[in-house]
């Protein structure tokens, strides 16, 4: 039996995950108005209502859709590690997601109505592949000593079913396979739904998008400052947030920009289909979350264009694996 890959193994787990999720969450009644809808409007200065003259605002809605009310709402996937009960410190972050409010206006600008963000959230579950004990033909689990001899119980009438370090005793397993895992994972989450899934409707008031659009400036203007001085300060408080920085190895010494390590990118905006607005350049709300983690980490993916070679962590695969799932499910809405 060949052992699963770990890209497999994401991707079973998502599965699971998805089709317990198709179970419990119904948007069949939403009319689907777009599915992955990019999007550029002017970075404005809130304070003069004047455009940037670098930037534009720029990112792609997961899903925009209108209700039986007739309201319209936009759709944002999120999959977290984290706890989703109801007072959770997670619902309240998401609350000030900046995010939303980037959302919230992008929309507004393409000449809607909007009612809120509608956050559709999923805990990704932390299962590993089991080791299963392998049968006899008569049903009864294989234990075998040091010397590969089968181990019988003290009356010799019956074979031993327990493993036992000390004395050398080894339970005869095999790994479960994708399929068992798949199963194992789905029931669990099915029995356990209200600690994988969550679902919340945020509205945005005209304040919240004042301060968002506050905030996104001041970021570029921070951006523009750096970038004119050649100066880009380490945030060293940030190397082990939320795991470790995947340009730790780069910024310690570790590691160089050889190709194998580390590598020039081809795009600077992984997510987006178009790399600039013309002579403008594109102001995602990765760009933002980067420069504020910290401003070396913006100039190594932003402005030098690096990016780590080798897979995706898993929490990123699993995202990446659960967005192109959810992209499926809403287009085949769409195309109803």
């Amino acid at each position: 039996m060949n052992t699963p890959t770990p890209q497999q193994i994401i991707e079973v787990k998502a599965g699971a995950l998805f089709d317990a999720w198709k179970l419990r969450n119904n948007f069949s009644g939403y009319t689907i108005l777009g599915v992955e809808t990019e999007f550029v409007f002017p970075l404005i200065n809130p304070e003069t209502e004047s455009p940037s003259r670098t930037f534009s605002e720029a990112g792609k809605m997961d899903v925009l859709a209108k209700d039986e009310q007739g309201r319209v709402w936009v759709i944002e996937h999120k999959t977290t590690s984290e706890s989703l009960a109801p007072d959770s410190d997670y619902w309240t972050r998401l609350r000030m997601d900046s995010q939303c409010s980037k959302y919230f206006l992008a929309a507004m600008m393409q000449k809607h109505d909007v009612a809120g963000v509608i956050y559709n959230v999923a805990r990704r579950p932390l299962h590993q592949l089991r080791q299963i004990p392998m049968l006899d033909a008569e049903g009864f689990k294989q234990v075998f000593d040091a010397s590969n001899q089968r181990v019988m119980c003290a009356n010799g009438k019956k074979p031993r079913e327990t493993a036992d370090a000390e004395k050398g005793y080894t339970l005869l397993t095999r790994t479960e396979t994708l399929d068992e895992f798949y199963e194992r994972i789905r029931a669990d989450i099915v029995e356990r739904a209200d600690e994988y899934f969550g679902r919340r409707e945020v509205p945005r008031l005209s304040t919240d998008l004042i301060e968002y659009m506050s905030d996104a400036w001041s970021v570029s203007q921070q951006i523009l400052y750096f970038r004119s001085r050649g100066l880009w300060p380490r945030n060293t408080e940030a190397c082990s947030a939320f795991g470790v920085c995947e340009f730790f190895d780069l910024c310690s010494g570790r590691a160089s920009v050889d190709g194998i390590a580390y590598a020039k990118a081809t795009t600077v905006h992984r997510e987006l289909a178009a790399q600039s607005d013309g002579s403008k350049e594109l102001f995602t709300n990765s760009r933002l979350r980067a420069l504020r983690k910290c401003s070396r980490f913006h100039q190594l993916r932003y402005e030098d264009k690096i990016q780590k070679c080798g897979d995706e962590p898993e929490t990123l695969a699993f995202g990446t694996v659960m967005h192109r799932l959810w992209e499926g499910y809403f287009k085949s809405l769409q195309t109803k």
